[in-house]
């Protein structure tokens, strides 16, 4: 730990620092388990206005920060439990996180996916962010997604997506596809989008109109033009018009 003030509480590992508040993270040495997020090869950087650490729990305030290369996650507060790996940022949190495509060739620069939220919870048992209160991630490959909470499940290492969940006034908008739902999961490795409500709606463009499909149970693949409706392989289209398709808000 650096900063100008740094004080030793109890004579032991308790610290409370503030000013230019600077850690890193080495993990391992002394028994601390970090988010899983990041990898265990290189060290976390951890920035702030002040640090209390008491009995392996770190809480960074005033614009706290914690990166390894270009995955990190920001927020007016951060904490950090040492002896779980789980954290969590508050205020205004931000997220940028950096993970391999499976599907991607082989030297293709890593898929990046950014988020903002009330607050950004990572538990590292489950493998699981969660972003809450006006949640929002943006993947120029799986599209723009917004609801008031948001998943992301993790596949072991933290650098695979498996899948993503969002709840309650969900929102979805790609490169040919807006939809609303109640209920939204996003299979990574398949690309396939399963969104639930009282209804789905989605529009979809095409070159010459706008094509609206609805129903209960929608679901839709990234790569293709078909949408099975209510457990029905054929699409059932609701209505059409002339030209680009409206945005979409939540109902």
């Amino acid at each position: 730990v650096q900063a100008r003030i740094i004080d030793i509480v109890g004579g032991g590992d308790d610290v409370a620092a503030e000013i230019d508040v600077r850690s890193v993270l080495q993990g391992g040495s002394d028994g601390a388990t970090r988010p899983g997020l990041f990898s265990g090869d290189e060290p976390v950087n951890v920035t702030a206005a002040r640090l209390e650490r008491r009995a392996k729990k770190a809480v960074y305030t005033g614009d706290a920060q914690i990166w390894q290369g270009a995955t990190s996650i920001k927020g007016d507060s951060l904490t950090l439990d040492e002896a779980s790996g789980n954290m969590l940022a508050a205020g205004k949190a931000r997220t940028v996180m950096e993970m391999d495509d499976p599907d991607a060739a082989a030297g293709a620069p890593r898929s990046v996916t950014t988020g903002t939220a009330d607050e950004v919870a990572y538990d590292d048992q489950e493998r699981r962010a969660t972003l809450r209160g006006t949640a929002r991630l943006v993947s120029a490959r799986d599209g723009d997604l917004r609801g008031n909470r948001i998943e992301m499940y993790m596949l072991d290492g933290g650098r695979q997506l498996e899948r993503l969940e969002a709840y309650e006034a969900v929102t979805l908008q790609t490169a040919t596809r807006n939809a609303t739902c109640a209920r939204l999961t996003y299979f990574t490795r398949e690309g396939r989008y399963l969104l639930n409500g009282t209804p789905v709606v989605v529009l979809e463009q095409f070159p010459n109109e706008c094509r609206e499909t609805t129903g209960r149970r929608l679901t839709f693949f990234r790569a293709s033009d078909v949408i099975t409706v209510d457990g029905n392989q054929s699409t059932r289209t609701q209505g059409r018009t002339a030209g680009t398709c409206p945005a979409l808000k939540p109902s």
